[in-house]
Parts: structure tokens; C-alpha cells; sequence
């Protein structure tokens, strides 16, 4: 399944996508919400570095209000982004959800809501494009097949932030749902996501490589014990 690269921050955007562009990821999640005039300016950066065949989305992590949200995305509507995910809380009703898609293009949603329901509705009353579950929230891979069975398949784009059996586990769902869509893939360094599978999973040519061994494909790796010492040493 292909990937896009998620974990970029505004201000390392540059460095962060070349360093995608090494793994031939041709999609990149920035995150931004917190100073508009700041965001603007790396959003122009961010259109004068953006290859022909590159593709760039924006994550605002929830961090506008009701009271802001219309004028900062208005702000945007010149830019080619390909979604504006979670402008606002998603503990906001479906209705002020469905309202905010009326009046403007691209969202995504799906992160941080609370339930499988809402993405039903969801689906049913607007035209969102882009749903995003998390398989590791929402029931595992039970409830997020049967979502797929009951709203549009190219709408669901999982999102995933985590270690290497939550992320293969995803891939092979994204890979069944939708397999022209893209999975999330944090960018920044993660032991729990590289080191603990056996073998180790790849990113070639923008793809997360899946095998045909049984499962998932992938064993447990001996360095699990290693990280939980280092987990419980750090706690305590």
C-alpha cells in the first residue's frame, strides 16, 4: 500500500519531505494551526518545493475554534493542498461538521472521533472525501471492515501513529479497502515501529512492502523484551 508521510512540523517541513523523497513518498502531511500568518508563509514554501507529481496535506490537529475556522480557511482558498484535516474539535456535533463541509472543500475528519457511528453519518450527509479511522480506536480490524461495508471504500484513508503491529495491521486493511489510497506513515523515528518485527518492514518506491507469510506476515522480534525494560526503567 503507498504511504504518504505524516509527523512533519511547519517550521522542518523542507528537511522533512526531502527526507521522504528518499523513501520515494510522493505525499506529506504538515501540521499547522497555530499562527496563521506563520502557517501561510511555510504553506507558499511548501507550494515552491512540491514537485509536478507531489501531493501536500494540511493537519491543524483541532486547534481552530468555531469562532475562527471560516475566516482562516478562506485565508487558504488559493492553495492547491489535497485536505485540510480536523480544522476544528472533533467533539464538535455532525452537524456543525456538516455545516462547516457546506461552505468549504476538502476536509478530513475521522482521527479523533469518538464513535464508528459518526462515520456513518458522516458519509451520509456530507460530501467529505476523506474518512479516517484508526483501527487501534475503533474496534480493530472487526469494526473497521464492517465500516468499509457500510460507507464509501475510497473514503476511508486510515490514519495510524504507532508502532509496527498497529501499522502492518493497517496496511493490510487499507490494502483491502482501498488499495489506490494512502496510508498514514509517521516520518520521524520510532524503535517500537522499526525494530521490534521480524523482518523488518520497508519502505520502497513510496509503498509499505507486505509479504505472504502467515498473518501479518511479520514475528514478533527479540528486541520487544529490550523496549519494555527501557519502558518500565523510564516510568519508574
Amino acid at each position: 500500500i503507498k504511504v504518504y508521510a505524516s509527523g512533519i512540523n511547519r517550521d522542518e517541513h523542507l528537511e522533512r519531505i526531502q527526507e521522504a523523497r528518499l523513501l520515494g513518498i510522493d505525499r506529506f502531511k504538515i501540521k499547522i494551526g497555530f499562527n496563521i500568518l506563520e502557517d501561510i508563509k511555510a504553506i507558499t514554501s511548501i507550494e515552491e518545493t512540491i514537485k509536478s507529481n507531489e501531493k501536500y496535506m494540511l493537519d491543524i490537529n483541532q486547534a481552530w475554534s468555531l469562532d475562527n475556522v471560516h475566516e482562516n480557511i478562506s485565508k487558504l482558498k488559493n492553495f492547491n493542498y489535497l485536505w485540510l484535516e480536523e480544522p476544528i474539535s472533533a467533539n464538535h456535533s455532525i452537524s456543525e461538521i456538516v455545516q462547516l463541509n457546506k461552505l468549504h472543500k476538502n476536509l478530513a475528519f475521522g482521527e479523533n472521533l469518538i464513535y464508528l457511528k459518526k462515520f456513518y453519518e458522516l458519509d451520509n450527509d456530507t460530501q467529505i472525501q476523506f474518512l479516517q479511522p484508526d483501527l487501534a480506536r475503533y474496534g480493530g480490524i472487526t469494526d473497521i471492515l464492517d465500516l468499509g461495508k457500510n460507507i464509501k471504500k475510497n473514503k476511508i484513508w486510515l490514519h495510524y501513529l504507532g508502532g509496527a503491529i498497529g501499522l502492518i495491521s493497517s496496511a493490510h486493511i487499507m490494502s483491502a479497502l482501498n488499495p489506490d489510497g494512502y496510508l498514514e506513515y509517521d516520518i520521524n523515528e520510532n524503535e517500537l515501529r522499526t525494530k521490534i518485527v521480524n523482518p523488518s518492514f520497508q519502505i520502497i518506491n513510496g509503498y509499505l512492502e507486505l509479504n505472504e507469510n502467515y498473518g501479518i506476515g511479520f514475528q514478533i522480534s527479540d528486541n520487544l523484551n529490550q523496549f519494555i525494560d527501557q519502558f518500565y526503567e523510564y516510568r519508574n
